[in-house]
C-alpha cells in the first residue's frame, strides 16, 4: 500500500489498470495461505478472495470517484470516474464493472454493484461547473472571456 502512494498518479487509462492489476496482486501476495500436508508433503496454495469493502477501499485510493450534484446529498447522483485519456468524468457502470474485474478476475458481477455502493461512501460531492465562459477540455479548463487555458485536476 505505502509503494502504491509513493509512484506518480497514472497517466492513461491503460496506466490506471495496470495500476489496479498491480494491487489486486499484492493484496493476493499479501493474503496467500500455504500449507503442507504432513503425510504426502504436498504443498498448497489458498488465495483468498477479497471482501467487498477492501475492493471499494482500494479502489478509491487509486481512481478518482465522485460525484457531480449541487446539493449536499448524493443519494440521487451518479457516481463518476474520472477517464484520464479523455480529461472527462464519466458515469460507466462498464468501466466501474472493468475495474472490479481488473483488481481480481475472482470476484463475481454480482458482487459489483454491492463495491460500487461501498465506494460511494467513500467519494466526495463536488460541484458541477456553472460558468458559461468555462469549458472542460482534455488539457485543462478553456476561460472564454481571457482566452485562457486554466489548468484542470481531477481533484
Amino acid at each position: 500500500m505505502e509503494v502504491r502512494e509513493q509512484e506518480h498518479p497514472p497517466r492513461t487509462m491503460k496506466e490506471l489498470e495496470n495500476r489496479i492489476f498491480k494491487a489486486g496482486e499484492e493484496w493476493r501476495a499479501e493474503h496467500t495461505e500455504t500449507k503442507v500436508n504432513e503425510t504426502t508433503g504436498d504443498v498448497t496454495e489458498k488465495v483468498a478472495i477479497p471482501q467487498t469493502f477492501t475492493v471499494a477501499k482500494i479502489l478509491s485510493e487509486i481512481v478518482t470517484f465522485t460525484f457531480i450534484s449541487k446539493s449536499n446529498i448524493p443519494d440521487y447522483s451518479l457516481l463518476y470516474i474520472y477517464d484520464l485519456d479523455e480529461g472527462i468524468y464519466t458515469a460507466s457502470n462498464d468501466l466501474f464493472n472493468l475495474l472490479c474485474k481488473t483488481f481480481d478476475v475472482r470476484i463475481k458481477p454480482r458482487e459489483w454493484p454491492q463495491i460500487k455502493l461501498m465506494v460511494r461512501t467513500l467519494a466526495k460531492i463536488r460541484k458541477p461547473l456553472e460558468s458559461a465562459n468555462l469549458i472542460p477540455v482534455q488539457n485543462g479548463i478553456i476561460n472564454l472571456e481571457t482566452k485562457e487555458l486554466l489548468p484542470f485536476s481531477p481533484k
